[in-house]
């Protein structure tokens, strides 16, 4: 688990034993007989407050139960767009940063740099696009968040994911071996922009999900 600290509260779903189906509950970091275990070491990105959560006789309260076994499945499919539309703030935080990173050298680099596939302006236009369709498919989980509109939050987070690598791949080339020096923030975009392709729901996790849903839909069969 990440973003994770002394004090914090997370949301978890663990299966019942000899059963499968997921109860999902509130937990504290600070409660009794749970601590946060350091396990692998990332490469620069230990920011992320990334844990390995261990329950050793841990009791956990009716009240802070969300969803029992049998409500498990309804619950999910309550919470799966928000929780994955979520995570688009990475993204879009990203790219931002990205074409910031190519702008700055654009003064002093821009007769080579014209010459590389992507500039900034190519990059705002697919943020603007991002930007805009992440916000309407917020409103619409504000107003009315049992739509099925999970189809275009897996695509938009996708998108989010795939920007977020041709972003920083772009401000690499665009800042050149400055890019490499220690303190330059074009590596770290890089790196950052891996994390953003494989954290959970990753690339490979959310083209899957697509094609389940549409091998679905061809079958007649729409969730």
């Amino acid at each position: 688990m990440s973003n994770l600290g002394a004090g914090h509260f997370f949301v978890t779903g663990c299966p019942l034993e000899n059963d499968g189906r997921l109860v999902f509950f509130v937990v504290e970091c600070n409660q009794d007989n749970f601590r946060l275990a350091e396990g692998a070491h990332f490469t620069a990105l230990e920011g992320t407050g990334t844990f390995a959560c261990q329950f050793r006789d841990c009791f956990i309260s009716d009240k802070r139960v969300l969803a029992h076994a049998e409500e498990s499945v309804a619950y999910l499919a309550r919470i799966k767009s928000g929780m994955i539309l979520g995570q688009m703030g990475m993204g879009l935080g990203l790219i931002s940063s990205c074409i910031d990173l190519i702008e700055a050298v654009s003064s002093v680099q821009s007769s080579i740099n014209q010459y590389l596939d992507d500039q900034a302006d190519d990059l705002q236009q697919v943020l603007t696009v991002a930007h805009q369709e992440t916000y309407r498919l917020a409103a619409i989980l504000d107003t009315a968040p049992h739509t099925p509109i999970l189809p275009d939050v897996l695509k938009v987070r996708l998108a989010g994911g795939e920007l977020s690598l041709r972003a920083a791949h772009a401000a690499m080339l665009h800042q050149g071996a400055k890019g490499y020096l220690i303190h330059s923030a074009a590596q770290r975009k890089l790196r950052e922009a891996y994390f953003i392709a494989i954290v959970t729901p990753a690339i490979k996790h959310l083209r899957r999900e697509l094609a389940c849903l549409a091998q679905q839909s061809h079958c007649g069969v729409v969730h």
